[in-house]
């Protein structure tokens, strides 16, 4: 009697379709979580910032550091909020909630810590009397918004107000002082007061993408702004 031949057992490979499809939803899902808990993307829609951010740049901004909320991305429904890893510092652009639009991100350059002081005096901003500080001497020390012959359209004229002279204003416990690198079109904590660490929602890190919408130019190509994509913000 011979022994028994052994047997080659048969396997049932798996579908290519349940591959690609096992694949897409795990790609998919941490997507969804990454655009969730981490990353946000952003349209810039106003002159407020410039120079440093255009109408038309595109950004992405990391909700860590500040402790930002989390929530559902079709209901807006907040879930929870995650702890900060820090606080912000003078000198940061960070993005908030509006103070009267829910719903509304803003975008400013943090100026003022708690219980700094911040005036404006002809133009100048000082922050504990000092206007030496680099970084806001560098980002506010000129208006942008002045004509070839130096005068500010009439429309103007109360902002050119509000941006030439405030304060002086203690920025209360937790909250910080921010103002938009292009003063004179900026409605920010001149007008609204201080922004809580509450209402902290990300960091902006770069530009990804930035399209000037009154080019003048019928190639699309043109309006791209090339040079700005990839741009680090600070």
């Amino acid at each position: 009697m011979q022994p028994d031949e052994p047997r080659e057992t048969a396997s049932k490979e798996t579908p290519p379709w349940r591959v690609y499809a096992a694949v897409l939803s795990a790609s998919l899902i941490g997507a969804l979580l990454l655009r969730t808990l981490v990353i946000h993307a952003y349209r810039i829609p106003s002159g407020s910032m410039e120079s440093t951010l255009l109408v038309g740049d595109y950004l992405l901004a990391e909700r860590l550091t500040f402790g930002s909320f989390v929530e559902l991305p079709v209901a807006e429904k907040e879930l929870f909020r995650w702890p900060p890893l820090r606080r912000p510092k003078r000198g940061e652009v960070v993005i908030f909630r509006s103070w009267g639009e829910p719903g509304t991100e803003i975008v400013k350059r943090c100026v003022g810590l708690p219980g700094d002081t911040v005036e404006v005096v002809d133009n100048i901003v000082k922050v504990n009397g000092v206007t030496s500080d680099p970084i806001l001497q560098g980002r506010f020390d000129t208006a942008h918004n002045v004509s070839a012959e130096g005068v500010f359209p009439v429309s103007e004229w109360r902002a050119v107000e509000r941006a030439r002279n405030f304060g002086p204003h203690v920025v209360k416990p937790g909250h910080i002082f921010v103002m938009g690198d292009n003063r004179a079109n900026s409605e920010d904590s001149r007008v609204h007061g201080d922004v809580s660490f509450e209402a902290l929602t990300g960091r902006p890190l770069f530009i990804y993408w930035s399209v000037n919408s009154h080019s003048a130019s019928l190639n699309p190509f043109h309006s791209i702004r090339w040079e700005r994509i990839g741009r680090r913000i600070h």
